[in-house]
Order: structure tokens, then C-alpha cells, then sequence
């Protein structure tokens, strides 16, 4: 079984746009070809149904409609096979429905190393805001939401409740603009404490670039 995304490595994909083409093995000789944005939800919803089912093959691609349109050609592909399917013939008919559809493929194992290098610059970026007191907003912010919750006699989220939130939200900024971690932060306190994003599409909020 290949290792599947979890945690702030399915936010990355999501971030950029990115989905999986997977083949998954139903039963003897039984193969499946499935797109999913989020590989380890539609394969455990797989394995309900298919209990036992094994992924022998991820490949990803960027946007879930060229991610169809691969498994679409790849099964047509496969109706004209006169022999016994295996995961090598099945892997080799994605191959070549990916360049019949002019889409470019990412190897899981790559893409694996992509995430790890992502996820390891995005927290040295943050750590540089951190150390120049670019995230103090953030502290102060959760310190008055908490104080106020509590006056009213309410719970508050945990302080890593509320960082985990700031994170998604930053690492989706990541994506857009990797070279430099951009808070915008009037709309980063209203995704982590309202669970809002900002509707101000004039560009009205306050955006700082950290390098």
C-alpha cells in the first residue's frame, strides 16, 4: 500500500489545484481507475465497498477535470485489451491516455518529494515572520477573542486550534505567491476566528509581503 497525503499535505494539493489519478486493485484481477481530489477520502470510500482494495499506482496531474479525462481515455483504452489486465498494462494505458490528452503526469514518489520540500519552505518562511514579529497581530487577536469568550462565560477555541486554522489559511497564499508569505490580515483573523473569507474583491485589505 503507497502512502497516501494527510494533514498539510492534502492542503498543498488543494491549494494548487492538484489531483490524483489512482489504480486501485479491487479483487483478483479486478483494477479500478479513479481521479479524486482527495485520494485518501475516495479510496477509503473504495474500500467500504471494496473491502480489502489495495492502490497500486498514484500518478498526479493538475485539475481534477484532466484527471477524469485521462480515466476516461484509460478505460477505453483498456475495452480493446485482448489479454489479462495487470497493474504494468493498466499503468501503461494512464501513460498513454495522459499524451493522447496532452496531460502532463507526476510520479506519486515524485510528488511525495515535492510536498516534503513545499512543506519544509513554507515553515521557514513562517518561522522568518515569526522571528520579525509579523504574527504579534495574531497573538493579540486570539489573547482578545478568548478573553471575550470567557467573560461570556463561553469555550474558545485552543491556541493550537486557532494556529492550525492560521496555517491552512497561509498555505493556500503560499501556493498562490510561493516567493514571498502574504498576510493579509484582516481577511487571515476572519478565516481563523469567523470562519469567513473577506467579499472585498477590490483589493481594500491590507496585504504585507514577507520575504
Amino acid at each position: 500500500m503507497l502512502d497516501l497525503p494527510s494533514g498539510e499535505a492534502k492542503i498543498f494539493l488543494a491549494a494548487h489545484g492538484i489531483a490524483a489519478i489512482y489504480i486501485a486493485l479491487i479483487g483478483p484481477g479486478r483494477f479500478v481507475i479513479l481521479p479524486a481530489r482527495d485520494v485518501s477520502r475516495s479510496f477509503a470510500n473504495l474500500n467500504s465497498k471494496w473491502p480489502g482494495a489495495d492502490i497500486r499506482a498514484i500518478f498526479w496531474v493538475e485539475g481534477r477535470s484532466k484527471a477524469r479525462r485521462v480515466c476516461v481515455l484509460a478505460h477505453d483504452d483498456l475495452q480493446q485489451a485482448d489479454s489479462i489486465l495487470t497493474a504494468a498494462a493498466i499503468e501503461a494505458a494512464v501513460a498513454r491516455a495522459a499524451v493522447n490528452a496532452g496531460v502532463r503526469l507526476t510520479g506519486h514518489g515524485v510528488m511525495t518529494n515535492w510536498l516534503q520540500n513545499a512543506i519544509k519552505e513554507f515553515d521557514e518562511r513562517l518561522s522568518i515572520a515569526k522571528a520579525a514579529g509579523h504574527l504579534q497581530f495574531f497573538n493579540r487577536a486570539y489573547r482578545e477573542h478568548r478573553l471575550a469568550h470567557a467573560e461570556q462565560g463561553r469555550r474558545f477555541m485552543t491556541f493550537a486550534e486557532a494556529t492550525a486554522r492560521m496555517r491552512r489559511y497561509l498555505i493556500a497564499c503560499h501556493a498562490k505567491k510561493p516567493r514571498a508569505l502574504q498576510i493579509c490580515e484582516g481577511e487571515l483573523l476572519r478565516y481563523v476566528f469567523d470562519g469567513k473569507q473577506s467579499n472585498d474583491g477590490n483589493g481594500r485589505e491590507r496585504t504585507k509581503s514577507r520575504n
